[in-house]
């Protein structure tokens, strides 16, 4: 879930052009401005301001904030500026370039992409710079790295959630047999696996890795490789589980300690602020028990620091129950009034419901059991059906049932996703 705040009326590209051509004149630039209105638009937005900006100024309003903002600044609203897979292309470009080699970048980039976006990605890294991705990565990456990083950008993987499971034992086997079992390490199993297999395929290696042999398979690439080499599997294994986590490691490693990797640490935060910046969030608070809005506020500073925490958005962890009440408002169907005329069969009916959601959350939620709690509520009790009937009423019987299953994604999301275990535990023992 993305963490930009956009504004909910409708805004003019053309208006924003003019209002950044102001901010551009005279001496110095009007940094507020510029960050008040370029962090607060979305890709086809800002998009459109470049669009509009030319039209009218005869300018690539890229090169004027490259000339108008110094420092931090300026590479984080250069990179912002672009979509996201133009953005992933210049950040391979730069860190496969002789005189600013990044391989650290380079491998994260490409390892935690899926395979549709690194498709998306070489063919601008080829229209723009001229040269081909993997001839570049061949040129300065050596070895084991640059064979997982080749086979990364050119195997096409299977993005769905389905999976093979005699295929991931095997694969389990076959990598126990390359590393662990034996004495040194056949990479080119680990190659072969990790960069052909879908995510969901490698999540289901790793259990069967785990159950068949007692180790974790994260424990058992650390153990067998090194390097370059050892950080590209980790990444594809990680991003596998869980992304969100992953990133929030990142992040806390480009913070900690003296001084800050500020090229890291603008890298995750411009790549996933519209992807997945509000799961990284939670993870970061949860693992580091500190929100990554105050760790960022306290190892910045200036405008740089009014940006980024821009594209992070409030500094909440989780949504609260009256936030929570006041979605619930936006949904016709099941506004108050609704509840007020249900008959006392209906009432029953929903407070029986309501004791079997709290029971069964009350005997696993401290278990971390969010999955089976929700399989739960996903089920034919009361209170969806009485959603249904009010439903249709409102929109008719045709639409009834596509309004309950869009409400039970969202009545997902917003309890179990995005509210904290314990206030999801209040707001479902309040019911």
């Amino acid at each position: 879930m993305a963490t930009l705040t956009v504004s909910p009326v409708p805004v003019s590209p053309r208006d924003d052009a003019i209002q950044l051509y102001k901010a551009f004149k005279g001496l110095g630039c009007d940094t507020a401005v510029v960050i008040g209105i370029l962090a607060h638009r979305d890709a086809t937005q800002r998009a459109y301001i470049r669009q509009e900006y030319q039209t009218m100024y005869s300018e690539d309003i890229l090169k004027r904030l490259v000339s108008e903002l110094r420092g931090k600044l300026e590479i984080a609203v250069e990179l912002w500026m672009h979509d996201p897979a133009t953005r992933d292309a210049t950040i391979l470009k730069q860190g496969l370039t002789n005189n600013s080699v990044n391989l650290e970048a380079v491998t994260e980039i490409i390892c935690s992409r899926t395979s549709s976006q690194l498709q998306a990605v070489m063919h601008i890294y080829h229209s723009t710079f001229g040269t081909h991705l993997e001839h570049d990565i061949k040129l300065q990456a050596l070895g084991d790295h640059q064979k997982i990083l080749v086979a990364c950008v050119n195997k096409l993987r299977y993005e769905g959630m389905e999976f093979d499971r005699e295929m991931a034992a095997k694969d389990a086997k076959a990598l126990y047999k390359a590393g662990e079992k034996k004495l040194g390490t056949d990479e080119k199993v680990f190659v072969q696996i990790f960069s052909e297999r879908s995510r969901a395929h490698l999540v289901a290696v790793n259990t069967f890795y785990h159950d068949m042999y007692g180790g974790s398979l994260k424990k058992a690439v650390k153990k067998e490789t090194s390097g370059l080499f050892k950080s590209a599997l980790l990444t594809i294994l990680q991003c596998a589980e869980n992304p969100a986590k992953f990133f929030a490691k990142v992040l806390h490693s480009s913070m900690k300690g003296l001084g800050t990797s500020d090229t890291r640490l603008i890298r995750v935060i411009v790549t996933r602020t519209e992807i997945d910046m509000q799961y990284i969030k939670a993870e970061y608070y949860k693992k580091y028990n500190k929100s990554l809005n105050d760790a960022v506020h306290s190892e910045t500073s200036g405008h740089y620091r009014t940006f980024l925490l821009s594209l992070l958005g409030s500094n909440r962890e989780a949504m609260d129950e009256l936030e929570f009440q006041r979605v619930l408002h936006l949904f016709p169907v099941v506004r108050a009034r609704d509840y007020n005329a249900e008959s006392e069969v209906q009432r029953q009916l929903t407070t029986q419901a309501s004791r079997r959601i709290r029971e069964r959350m009350n005997s696993q939620i401290e278990g971390g059991a969010r999955e089976k709690v929700i399989g739960g509520i996903d089920g034919q009790d009361a209170f969806w059906e009485k959603l249904k009937i009010a439903a249709a009423k409102k929109v008719g019987n045709a639409d009834a049932e596509g309004f309950v299953k869009a409400f039970q994604h969202v009545y997902r999301k917003l309890v179990f996703e995005e509210l904290s275990l314990t206030a999801a535990r209040r707001f479902v023992n309040s019911s």
